[in-house]
């Protein structure tokens, strides 16, 4: 039986962090929110309480993504049971959603904040103040973000893919546990992965850009 290339890329954890743009991290840095919003003038502390309650919000929303991305068995090596790969697909849509999520809730950033100072009657001199310091302190790392979250998706969708196409040719192909892949004679299943696999290559390289550009601002 010929052998599926075994070389796969699995997406980088490092983009699973939460980055927080620079601008405030020295406020970050020690946070005790109640403690010191007592030291602030009414309104400085209420946008200074807007912006903790999106952090933790995004931290949420990453720690959902990262939970289900843990989940997910890459190792097409393992797939005995064609149950095996309908569990793996449901898991890469289910993270696919959550980060559609996570990115609606970072392009949304500004609209959410505007929102919730309002709620809280902070005046719209100040608003606009505030909104125009987060946009200058964080633009583009923002959108470096985006592109990273993108990756995400576009990787989980590729191996989708892999997973349709395996699900698609059951029977034709064995598991390879030793080589965490598959093996078949089947020469379309082979071109066919391979090049999904070489795509995971391909975004794994363009994601590690975004992560080493943002780690340089």
């Amino acid at each position: 039986m010929r052998t599926q290339n075994p070389s796969h890329s699995l997406i980088s954890r490092i983009c699973q962090k939460i980055y927080i743009p620079l601008f405030i991290v020295p406020i970050l840095a020690g946070f005790n929110y109640n403690a010191l919003s007592k030291e602030l003038p009414p309104e400085q502390a209420k946008i200074l309480e807007v912006l903790s309650v999106y952090i933790n919000t995004l931290k949420t929303k990453q720690a959902s993504a990262d939970e289900i991305f843990d989940k997910i068995d890459f190792n097409v090596g393992t797939i005995t049971e064609i149950s095996h790969i309908k569990d793996r697909k449901a898991a890469l849509n289910e993270f696919i959603d959550a980060n559609a999520v996570l990115m609606d809730t970072r392009k949304n950033a500004e609209a959410i904040l505007t929102e919730e100072l309002e709620k809280r009657d902070v005046s719209q001199k100040s608003i606009d103040a505030y909104l125009k310091g987060y946009r200058d302190g964080q633009t583009k790392q923002h959108a470096l973000l985006l592109k990273i979250d993108v990756t995400n998706t576009q990787s989980m969708e590729t191996w989708l893919s892999i997973m349709d196409l395996l699900e698609a040719k059951w029977g034709v192909w064995e598991p390879y546990p030793e080589n965490l892949s598959i093996q078949t004679e089947d020469e379309e299943l082979i071109e066919k992965f391979n090049k999904f696999l070489e795509r995971t290559d391909s975004i794994a390289n363009e994601q590690a850009k975004y992560i080493e550009e943002l780690q340089s601002q």
